[in-house]
C-alpha cells in the first residue's frame, strides 16, 4: 500500500458521472431594472449584452438569474411597433422561455443555426 491519500484503485465509471457534453438549458437573467436576457450562464449573459448594449462591468454586477417564482410571475407581451399589445399575446415569461427554447432546437435540427444568448424582454424599446 503507498503513502498517498488517495487510493490507486479508485476509478469513477462514466455512469457515476454527469455528462460534460450535455448543453446547459438556457435561463433568462434580469440584466437591470428593463433588460431580461437569453443565456446558459450569468457569466455569457453578461459577456452577451455588454456586447450588444456596450455598457461596462459596472452596469451588469448587479445582473442575476430570475427565479423559479418570477419566472411564472413575470408577463411578456407582444407588442406593435407603436407599443400597442397585439392580440392573445400575453403569457408568463416560463412560457415565453418554453417557447423560444423550442424554437432555437427546431432552427439547429433543421437549418444547423446554433442559438446564441439575446435579448429576452424588455420594459424599454
Amino acid at each position: 500500500m503507498s503513502d498517498s491519500p488517495v487510493s490507486s484503485n479508485f476509478k469513477l465509471s462514466t455512469q457515476e458521472t454527469p455528462g460534460m457534453t450535455a448543453p446547459l438549458p438556457w435561463r433568462v437573467f434580469k440584466m437591470d431594472d428593463c433588460d431580461w436576457w437569453l443565456a446558459r450562464t450569468l457569466e455569457e449573459a453578461r459577456e452577451s449584452y455588454k456586447h450588444e448594449t456596450g455598457v461596462d462591468d459596472e452596469a451588469v454586477e448587479n445582473a442575476r438569474e430570475v427565479t423559479e417564482a418570477e419566472l411564472d410571475k413575470l408577463t411578456f407581451v407582444d407588442t406593435d411597433e407603436n407599443e400597442r399589445q397585439m392580440r392573445k399575446s400575453r403569457r408568463s415569461f416560463r412560457e415565453e422561455l418554453r417557447q423560444r427554447v423550442e424554437f432555437r432546437e427546431r432552427l439547429k435540427a433543421e437549418y444547423g443555426i446554433e442559438p446564441k444568448p439575446e435579448l429576452f424582454a424588455s420594459s424599454e424599446y
